[in-house]
């Protein structure tokens, strides 16, 4: 009878044994496997939330003039229209004394991350455009990548544009654009680009509205870059109508009795990411 007990026990003691030793090996398994790249994550690198009553000077600086290949034909950049407050920078399109004023805020830091979330609040107000970009700092790299994150018109207020695109001057190459109906809401929106070293992800509030890849064509294995310092983050609201000698169009609506002033572009946070 005792031998039969201990055999009973040897028995459960060997069963522990082997469930021990293969919860270990799954164990180990999940490991390896979570260390591939198959499951590697988002990983915040910095966050600006705008706190406070003033800009981060060592991160951003207003602008006094639009984008090098844009020109405004109803308003000025005017740097006193960023404003700090309430835990948010607002971009703010104002009229006064039958002058139009508009908004630029760039970053001064070299955005390298691979993924970046803007929470913004940009009302639909005819006559004023809203976007948000990245592109090279560097001018080592006239011709690489800019991605339009998103781009709102007056004339087509319920439409967010999107666009990547390489080139110089007047010699623009799209590599893909596309439009989402009623990205602009009278509530906060994300806006996000994902960017890799072969591909650029654009979304809105989490779902993707535009991807592009790099193919094999000359020019994309040229252009596909993003300079020796990074993107740049550039956002601005705009007041009435311009010109882009980049792209040799005009665009845009002059404001109108409907336009409201101050116009504003409320921006909560900026989040940007790498992958590891």
């Amino acid at each position: 009878m005792c031998k039969f007990k201990w055999k009973i026990i040897s028995i459960l003691i060997m069963v522990v044994a082997m469930a021990v030793v293969l919860s270990l090996v799954w164990w180990f398994v999940l490991r390896s496997d979570s260390s591939g790249s198959s499951a590697k994550s988002w990983i915040l690198d910095w966050e600006e939330t705008f706190n406070g009553t003033a800009l981060n000077a060592s991160r951003w600086t207003p602008g006094t003039s639009p984008l090098p290949w844009i020109t405004l034909l109803d308003s000025t950049v005017a740097a006193g229209n960023v404003e700090v407050r309430n835990d948010s920078v607002y971009l703010m399109g104002r009229y006064s004394s039958g002058s139009y004023t508009s908004a630029r805020l760039t970053s001064l830091l070299n955005v390298t991350a691979q993924k970046i979330i803007f929470r913004i609040l940009a009302p639909k107000n005819y006559g004023t455009e809203v976007y948000l970009a990245l592109a090279p700092m560097a001018v080592d790299c006239p011709k690489c990548l800019s991605i339009l994150v998103m781009d709102s018109y007056g004339d087509t207020k319920s439409v967010v544009f999107g666009s990547v695109s390489y080139g110089s001057k007047n010699n623009i190459s799209t590599i893909t654009e596309s439009t989402f109906v009623e990205g602009l809401a009278n509530s906060f929106v994300e806006y996000g680009a994902e960017v890799t070293g072969d591909s650029v992800t654009l979304t809105i509030n989490g779902k993707s509205f535009l991807a592009a890849a790099k193919n094999s064509s000359v020019d994309q294995q040229e252009y596909w870059k993003f300079g020796s310092t990074g993107l740049n983050i550039d956002m601005g609201l705009i007041v009435g109508r311009e010109y882009s000698s980049r792209y040799n169009y005009s665009s845009g609506n002059a404001p109108d009795s409907t336009t409201e002033f101050p116009a504003s572009i409320q921006i909560a946070s900026v989040r940007v990411y790498s992958i590891r």
